[in-house]
């Protein structure tokens, strides 16, 4: 791994590492929306988190999409405005 380049990132409970799932990169695909791509991504999230065995129902998908949209349309119509906030960390997009 470390003779192609890459690096090993531990995450876990104590660690300083960490995957944020709804970030979002507006240069992630040059051929979809990455709206889409995120709606589509949080919809499967959620479906795993508390879909149950019957998944979730046709009227909260509709809300998370709505929702998605909702929260990241400001962000996407000005990315290099807009911080990303953690508690250790603030980055610029």
């Amino acid at each position: 791994m470390q003779k192609l380049g890459g690096q090993v990132i531990r995450i876990s409970p104590v660690s300083t590492d960490y995957i944020n799932p709804l970030d979002i990169n507006t240069n992630y695909s040059e051929e979809e929306n990455p709206l889409t791509l995120k709606s589509d991504f949080i919809l499967s999230m959620c479906e795993l988190i508390v879909g149950g065995k019957d998944g979730l129902q046709p009227v909260e998908k509709t809300i998370i999409d709505r929702s998605v949209r909702m929260v990241y349309q400001e962000f996407l119509q000005t990315p290099s405005r807009r911080k990303c906030r953690s508690s250790k960390t603030s980055t610029t997009f």
